[in-house]
């Protein structure tokens, strides 16, 4: 069996000082710790956005390679889509069960008594994330959010907050190098 590979989403991921930790914990250990691309962009906006004129894409550059993190594709071709659709397609088989799923996972990022029609909400690319962690069996992810897209990983253990994943990293067998 590989080592897992650890997945960061965006709310983890934005505080440098959780991913320090997180990474601490995970290469001693020989676990990779990945971001995905949708996530590294996420990360860069907000950078850019809370820097200004001051903002350096080498800085975040230079940050993810002294922690040895890489950003990794959550690739969506023909073949997956197909095989993504079947799989929220079993889970979520009427429109209307799929439009209360996407509904469930946008307020859940939501203040409590939003109102959005159903058949508005769209599908946000943490379904996307959710569904390439799940395809690989040995990642788990670091996430806060409590949205539908990450319910089959939190109930296998794949999808953990920030404080079960430091558990998580601490109950690894440590790398023989």
């Amino acid at each position: 069996m590989s080592s897992p590979t650890l997945w960061l989403d965006s709310n983890v991921a934005r505080s440098p000082a959780n991913v320090r930790e997180l990474v601490g914990r995970a290469a001693p250990k020989g676990i990779r710790v990945v971001v995905p691309a949708q996530v590294h962009l996420e990360i860069c906006r907000h950078v850019r956005e809370r820097e200004g004129s001051r903002f350096l894409p080498r800085l975040i550059d230079s940050f993810l390679a002294q922690l040895g993190i890489e950003v990794v594709e959550a690739r969506l071709d023909r073949t997956t889509a197909e095989k993504w659709a079947e799989l929220l397609n079993q889970r979520h088989p009427t429109s209307e069960a799929w439009k209360a799923a996407k509904l469930s996972s946008v307020k859940a990022k939501l203040p409590e008594g939003t109102t959005l029609p159903a058949a508005r909400v769209p599908m946000t690319t943490d379904w996307w994330v959710a569904l390439a962690v799940e395809s690989d069996s040995d990642a788990v992810i670091a996430v806060e959010d409590r949205g539908e897209e990450w319910r089959t990983l939190r109930s296998v253990g794949r999808a953990l907050s920030y404080l079960d994943t430091l558990r998580w990293l601490d109950a690894q067998v440590t790398a023989v190098k």
